[in-house]
């Protein structure tokens, strides 16, 4: 399966076999109900992204395992930006994003406090902020 590396900002840089590229590639584009005349969807609420998202799934290989979110650089995620996962306010994990692309995220786990594990659902906070 062939990943188009136009859509990536760093193609080249690739974990687990290029399973980032994977699962990006496998992601569906934006539906025209998501947009509004173009403009991201957060633009019909603030205008500032949340900085929040939620865990879509954890995909596990033999050199990490990866955080799929679904949000991207649309609520202000970027590469390098550590972020908090927490359940029912508790903290459970910290990440580091690996790769960001408009709509999803894909994340290092850093730490995992307790004896928790990182389910879908779970809510993702950005902890850094991106400067440009």
């Amino acid at each position: 399966m062939a990943v188009e590396c136009s859509r990536f900002s760093a193609c080249g840089w690739l974990l687990a076999g290029g399973l980032i590229g994977f699962i990006f590639a496998e992601l569906e584009p934006l539906s025209a109900s998501e947009t509004r005349e173009g403009n991201p969807h957060f633009v019909r609420g603030s205008l500032m992204p949340s900085g929040v998202t939620a865990v879509l799934s954890v995909v596990s290989t033999r050199e990490a395992d990866l955080v799929l979110l679904g949000g991207g650089a649309e609520e202000g995620f970027g590469r390098g930006m550590v972020c908090s996962i927490r359940r029912s306010g508790e903290l459970v994990s910290e990440i580091v994003l690996a790769e960001v692309d408009r709509r999803h995220a894909v994340g290092l786990i850093v730490e995992l406090f307790g004896d928790y594990i990182i389910l879908a659902g779970d809510r993702v906070e950005s902890k850094t902020s991106k400067v440009t």
